[in-house]
């Protein structure tokens, strides 16, 4: 019974440390993840004029993106 009591104690112990370890990779993946994307608003603008120019309405349903500008750029 004692034994029973401490092999699964120390199975408790291994799952526990091997969850643990995992927070890191995770955390990290995301930081090398693809670059933020927001909306191509000037060939928006553009392409919105030239077809109010012609009498076509234009409905994005994928608008463009581009990769966002940052702070650093």
């Amino acid at each position: 019974m004692h034994c029973r009591v401490i092999t699964i104690m120390a199975g408790a112990a291994l799952l526990l440390g091997g969850c643990a370890s995992t927070g890191s990779y995770t955390t990290q993946s995301t930081r090398y993840g693809p670059p933020p994307l927001e909306n191509d608003m000037d060939y928006v603008y553009a392409v919105e004029n030239v077809a109010k120019r012609r009498g076509v309405s234009v409905h994005w349903i994928h608008p463009p993106r581009k990769a966002a500008q940052t702070d650093s750029e």
